[in-house]
């Protein structure tokens, strides 16, 4: 039987992809894997450049005065009870001098390397309740510590200050206002001569920039790979992280060298692997996998990553930011959980009422309203009792404003709901 001309090409087609596949499926998988093992880095630029250009300057501690609207964009996923304060650090400039005043009220001031590791914690819960002075230096910095000074050391030329203040309210602003206004980032050179710059003024950007989410999504190979190299000039890696370096080369990619040239198909493979990698995080970061009660609760290695690149990569997709896993002097730990489902839900309200949960620390003692029904939108009233802070009580309403706010955020940014 004589084959059409048509079949016969196409299955030819057919054995010349399948031929390229399994020729190029080393490359595909190792720049998938650099892909994800860059993420974060490249993430943290696109974000300092994005803040930098329509925030406040490099080295510049911006107060933010209200809680986060459905505008907001400095932080991925943000808490809607906290104020923030934010600064990101260029280090190559030289060491910055971070003070704190004495306060009651819970807060945290936490710091982030290049590759979104928390290299310092500041708060009543590690540094304790009274004022702090703090030098921030970067790798290569090696002089003298000011007296009375606390040395934090970050691993790579950016930093980024990450700051929450607990505020119960609007009605709180002023106490919170007042609270930021003592906080004071100043040069070394500033601090040992007792000078203090001037503050530099809030103000909402003109226009806003694209989501750095979403121009991470838009880089081709050559712009990711190329920008990655880059940066690790002066974001050295950690010293276990070689494998993955091997594999950065194996695709043409070393710290501070232009990416080499790529043939038409190994940039095709190249591309193909990004795809893949960059579908495969989204999917994690969008359906998690275990839940405790309905919660997504994150695992406590988060701030810390080590070399589970995976886990890095998609906590900076779903929620750039994210704090160390508190640890009090009692050794109790505390995570924050999130939920993508309905409180008004059934699934949300399966437990029975006042069943406490405990969640590595914290217990959600839950009062459901007798005679509540699935799709109602009566009150659920919910305490936390984190151990040594929380204990507060929250009402969540259905239909409320701020949840249809948060709905839209996440609609917009194409991850699940903010959280901090």
């Amino acid at each position: 039987m004589k084959l059409k001309p048509w079949l016969v090409a196409l299955a030819v087609a057919a054995v010349a992809v399948v031929v390229v596949l399994a020729a190029t499926r080393t490359t595909i998988r190792q720049a998938a894997e650099s892909y994800v093992y860059g993420y974060p880095l490249v993430l943290m630029e696109v974000t300092q450049r994005a803040f930098t250009a329509t925030r406040a300057a490099p080295n510049t501690l911006f107060n933010v005065p209200v809680f986060p609207d459905s505008d907001f964009r400095e932080v991925v996923r943000p808490n809607v009870d906290t104020l923030y304060s934010i600064a990101w650090l260029d280090l190559a400039d030289g060491p910055r001098v971070f003070e704190v005043p004495a306060t009651d009220r819970y807060y945290v001031m936490q710091f982030l390397d290049g590759w979104t590791n928390v290299f310092a914690s500041i708060g009543p819960r590690t540094t304790g309740r009274g004022p702090g002075v703090f030098l921030i230096a970067g790798p290569g910095w090696d002089g003298a510590v000011p007296d009375g000074a606390t040395l934090l050391r970050s691993p790579t030329r950016i930093a980024w200050l990450l700051g929450r203040i607990q505020t119960n309210g609007v009605a709180d602003y002023g106490f919170v206002h007042d609270l930021q206004s003592r906080l004071r980032l100043r040069s070394l050179e500033d601090f040992l001569a007792g000078e203090m710059p001037a503050p530099t003024a809030w103000q909402r950007a003109v226009a806003a920039s694209e989501p750095p989410l979403f121009q991470m999504r838009s880089m081709d190979a050559v712009t990711y790979f190329g920008a990655l190299a880059r940066l690790l000039a002066d974001n050295p890696p950690a010293a276990s992280d070689g494998p993955a370096l091997e594999k950065l080369a194996s695709v043409g990619v070393h710290p501070g060298r232009p990416v080499e040239a790529w043939g038409w198909l190994e940039r095709r493979a190249i591309t193909l692997g990004m795809w893949i990698a960059a579908r495969r995080m989204q999917r994690a970061a969008e359906s998690p996998r275990e839940l405790q009660a309905g919660w997504s609760v994150p695992p406590m290695n988060i701030g810390a990553y080590g070399t589970e690149y995976g886990l890095r990569a998609v906590v900076a997709m779903a929620g750039l930011g994210a704090k160390l896993p508190a640890v009090t002097r009692s050794g109790t730990g505390t995570r924050s959980p999130s939920t993508r489902t309905d409180p008004s839900t059934s699934t949300f309200r399966r437990s029975r009422p006042n069943r406490t949960v405990a969640i590595t620390g914290c217990r959600f003692l839950r009062k459901e309203r007798s005679g509540s029904r699935p799709g109602s939108t009566g009150r659920r009233r919910i305490s936390c009792k984190v151990t040594g802070e929380c204990r507060q009580s929250r009402r969540f309403l259905a239909d409320s404003d701020l949840r249809t706010k948060r709905r839209a955020q996440s609609e917009k940014m194409d991850l699940g709901p903010p959280v901090g």
